[in-house]
C-alpha cells in the first residue's frame, strides 16, 4: 500500500516518499520536491499534496471543493427523492388493506355508482346479471383450497390470494339498498368481516 504517517507538529513524514529524485526534476517544484520526509514543498498554505506523489495548487483544492459540493448536491437531491417515494409508498399502505389489493381494485373498474341508497353507502352497479357477477369473481385470484360453491352455483366465494385474509363471494342480494330481491351480488369482505367493495348487477332491462 506503501502509505505514509504524517506528523502535523514537526511537519514531516514518518516515512521516505517511494519515488525517485528523477520524476521530481520535472514537476514544478522541482529539486525541491525530492525532500522525501516534507508535505507539499514544506508549504502547505500554498499547495496541498492529496496522493503523497504530486503538490496541487489552489486551483485544484477549488476544482476538488467544486466537484464536492456537486456531489453532496446530488446526494441530497437522491435522499429527498427517497423521503418522497418512501412517504407515497407508506401512504398508499396505510390507504388500503393490502399493499397487493390490484386484483379488487380491478373490479371497480368500469362500474357506476349504484342507484339510490345503495349508491350513497358506496356500492357500485355492473353489467351481465349472474354471469357478469361470476366473471369478476373469476378474476380474483383466490388462495388454493378456499373455493367454496352452493348446489345451484348461485353462491360461490372464496379467500382472496394477497394473504390480506379479505373474503370475496358472490351472492343473490336479500333484498333493499334499492335493487331486488335476488339480484346478483359480489362483495369484499375485510378480516374483520366488514364490508370493503360491494358490487350490483341488475337484471338488463333492455333486453
Amino acid at each position: 500500500m506503501q502509505a505514509r504517517y504524517y506528523d502535523p507538529v514537526i511537519g514531516r513524514f514518518y516515512s521516505n516518499d517511494p519515488v525517485d529524485a528523477v520524476s521530481h526534476l520535472s514537476n514544478a517544484e522541482g529539486i525541491m520536491g525530492f525532500n522525501r520526509y516534507s508535505y507539499a514543498v514544506n508549504n502547505p498554505y500554498k499547495y496541498t499534496d492529496p496522493d503523497g506523489k504530486a503538490i496541487c495548487g489552489g486551483a485544484c483544492v477549488i476544482g476538488a471543493g467544486v466537484l464536492t459540493y456537486k456531489a453532496y448536491k446530488a446526494y441530497k437531491a437522491f435522499r429527498a427523492a427517497a423521503v418522497v417515494g418512501t412517504a407515497v409508498v407508506a401512504t398508499d399502505a396505510v390507504l388500503n388493506e393490502s399493499a397487493n389489493g390490484d386484483a379488487v381494485d380491478g373490479v371497480k373498474e368500469g362500474k357506476s355508482p349504484a342507484q339510490g341508497e345503495a349508491g350513497a353507502k358506496g356500492q357500485l352497479e355492473g353489467s351481465g346479471e349472474q354471469d357478469g357477477a361470476l366473471d369478476d369473481l373469476g378474476s380474483i385470484p383466490l388462495e388454493e383450497g378456499s373455493e367454496w360453491s352452493s348446489p345451484d352455483g348461485s353462491r360461490q366465494g372464496g379467500t382472496v390470494g394477497d394473504g390480506s385474509g379479505r373474503k370475496v363471494n358472490v351472492h343473490p342480494s336479500g333484498g333493499g339498498d334499492s335493487y331486488p330481491q335476488g339480484t346478483p351480488t359480489l362483495e369484499v369482505q375485510k378480516p374483520n368481516g366488514k364490508t370493503e367493495v360491494k358490487i350490483r348487477y341488475p337484471e338488463d332491462k333492455s333486453s
